[in-house]
């Protein structure tokens, strides 16, 4: 079981306390079925890919974006020389797009970083994207955690 889980079912835990005032419970629960929803998608089993495809498009059109506004990205997705590379053109690099089969499953973030870095040591995007990917993961733990406080903070001991 992994921080993720230990959260979650602490935030069950505390969402379960029939103390709690009831007008912030059903905040709180919407809240957590709002994270929950959300950790669903990142704990899909194909996700990282679908993540780093929009991830690359997303960063692919704020580099290329002609507009000084606060979402511009002034370095390349890649520093390949030469051509324009997959990475370079907004693309999800057909090597990744294979990925993803029964026969060859999509490497946890890590692994693929490492993995397409192999062959391609210029990218910069795809480990962005990794750490965007944990910072979601972050994001969702802290959500949690914050349910978990308000929930405590929210329980009317005059009625324990």
């Amino acid at each position: 079981m992994n921080q993720l889980d230990k959260l979650r079912q602490k935030c069950v835990a505390a969402l379960s306390n029939p103390h709690l005032d009831p007008d912030v419970s059903d905040e709180l629960r919407e809240r957590f079925n709002t994270v929950q929803r959300r950790v669903s998608r990142l704990e899909d089993k194909d996700s990282f890919r679908r993540f780093l495809r929009s991830y690359i498009q997303d960063e692919y059109l704020k580099f290329t974006t002609t507009t000084e506004t606060e979402d511009t990205r002034d370095k390349p997705l890649c520093h390949c020389a030469g051509a324009p590379c997959e990475l370079q053109q907004g693309q999800l690099p057909e090597r990744i797009k294979r990925w993803g089969s029964v026969y060859r499953p999509t490497p946890d973030p890590d692994e693929l970083v490492l993995q397409f870095s192999e062959t391609h040591e210029t990218e910069v995007v795809i480990t962005e994207a990794r750490d965007a990917w944990y910072a979601e993961f972050a994001e969702c733990e802290s959500e949690f955690l914050d349910i978990i406080l308000a929930a405590k903070k929210a329980s009317r001991p005059e009625l324990a």
